[in-house]
């Protein structure tokens, strides 16, 4: 039974580091800055995949599918949690997806969507 839950519980735990509304997230979303990004980054690649990649160990340079070993499922959940904790959303077709490699570049991507 506990294995059928633990879906809810990175849902829960994912939704729990976000900032609870998008509304306000939208006044404020140009004041994030890159370094803030990857540090949420890093937060939401320790719980997407339950602690077995920790926060403080995540560097920018890390590639995501590479060093980190993220799955699919790990990327877009990821990435669905920062667009969240933003506000903004990133534009999918827009992006080569080939050159998002590593933290700093998925942050990047991330900061220039927040900017419009």
């Amino acid at each position: 039974m506990q294995s059928l839950l633990w879906p809810i519980n990175v849902i829960a735990r994912v939704f729990s580091l976000s900032t609870p509304a998008i509304s306000s997230d939208v006044s404020m979303r140009n004041q994030r800055t890159q370094a803030e990004i990857e540090s949420k980054i890093a937060e939401f690649i320790e719980v997407t995949t339950l602690g077995r990649i920790k926060s403080a160990e995540v560097q920018a340079s890390q590639s995501l599918l590479g060093d980190l070993g993220l799955d699919s499922l790990d990327y877009a959940t990821t990435m669905l949690s920062c667009e969240e904790w933003l506000g903004a959303k990133v534009r999918e077709g827009a992006v080569d997806w080939r050159t998002v490699r590593t933290v700093a570049d998925l942050a990047s991507l991330l900061f220039r969507s927040q900017c419009g």
